[in-house]
């Protein structure tokens, strides 16, 4: 029997493993949404790629492995730092309407999670990868994210972080602040506020406008040559690379490291205090346990919806299949708009279908 499974790839630790996935072009994953439709035996789909996941939901009767995944995306096929996770039915469900509310994302609450999965949805709308249930599926991610963060405030976890990294740093003086986004410039204010000396890396140095005043600007570049004599580094640059590497331990005895990015900064065995570690913990757990409540409610709602609707889901899966079968024909034609024309050939088919019963049942 098809049901609904979940393939997936991640990482808590290295960016960097997922950085040549997630540079890809439209077009690239387009052709490996479509290698992977042929690997999967043309299984209904939906592929997610983010800068530390590579999830691909499915409906078969089969279970495939993850090593098509990371062939196609040229991950290592064994490594450490990379976990995987397979599920099925009512779990690989709960695990998309959570997923895209941002808890279980190493940037706790990050709103820009729905738009990724609905850029996927589309993409696999245009290549007639879908099926009825997957649509109406993946169509509740974004209410059902926007209900998540009208519901609970986030805003908890930049206060509790300010607050702590201050803790941590209040016999610190001279500190290295590497990177120049948001966070490390809201950082950069604080700990000038507090009378300290700040150092703090450009990627651009003539981007002097970014460097909150009182602080020295520096190149990027050059922030080895500024470890000598700080007592505190913090790095929050948004990047998919570590800004120091394993081997750089000993450049940081006696030195302590925070690691404000999301993926993390730097390496695991540097032991720098991480970003989670300096959230109020208890208040994460409450927002998480009520986000999973309302991804139950949510799923029982779409089950609800998927009953009403028996006959319009079998007209859609039937214009899904026809799609599918012409899509080689329509992407070597020359029609100008193809992606209009998959859209208006889609309702086409799916109101004839309709159209088609009725008349048998007159």
């Amino acid at each position: 029997m098809r049901m609904l499974r979940l393939l997936a790839l991640y990482t808590e630790e290295d960016g960097k493993l997922f950085e040549k996935a997630y540079q890809m072009s439209e077009e690239e994953v387009e052709r490996a949404e479509r290698k992977l439709f042929a690997v999967f035996h043309s299984s209904p789909m939906v592929l997610i790629v983010t800068c530390m996941r590579i999830e691909i939901y499915y409906e078969s009767s089969r279970e495939f492995s993850s090593e098509c995944l990371k062939r196609m995306f040229s991950l290592p096929l064994t490594r450490k730092e990379m976990e995987e996770e397979k599920m099925e039915g009512e779990e690989a469900a709960l695990h998309l309407l959570e997923f895209s509310s941002g808890v279980i994302s190493p940037l706790f609450g990050d709103d820009t999670i729905p738009f990724q999965i609905r850029s996927a949805l589309n993409r696999s709308r245009k290549l007639g990868h879908l099926s009825s249930r997957l649509n109406k599926l993946f169509s509740l991610v974004t209410p059902f994210s926007r209900h998540v963060h009208q519901t609970f405030s986030f805003q908890f976890r930049d206060q509790v972080l300010e607050r702590n990294v201050l803790s941590l740093l209040k016999d610190k003086e001279k500190i290295l602040v590497i990177g120049s986004g948001f966070l490390a410039r809201t950082v950069s204010a604080l700990l000038l506020n507090e009378g300290k000396s700040v150092t703090i890396t450009l990627r651009d140095k003539e981007k002097v406008e970014l460097v909150p005043p009182g602080a020295k600007p520096v190149s990027y570049d050059e922030r080895y040559e500024h470890i000598s004599g700080k007592d505190a580094i913090i790095t929050a640059t948004g990047g998919l690379c570590h800004v120091f590497g394993d081997e750089d331990e000993k450049l940081f005895e006696g030195i302590l490291l925070i690691d404000l990015a999301s993926p993390p900064d730097l390496p695991a065995n540097l032991g720098a205090i991480r970003v989670n570690d300096l959230t109020d913990g208890m208040a994460k757990k409450a927002i998480v346990e009520g986000v999973y409540d309302l991804c139950r409610s949510a799923y029982a709602e779409y089950l609800e919806k998927l009953e009403k609707e028996k006959a319009l889901l079998v007209s859609e899966d039937v214009a899904y299949e026809c799609l599918r079968r012409m899509d080689s024909t329509i992407d070597s034609s020359c029609i100008e708009d193809k992606d209009e024309f998959r859209e208006r050939l889609f309702s086409s088919i799916k109101n004839a279908y309709i159209k088609v019963i009725s008349r048998r049942k007159e």
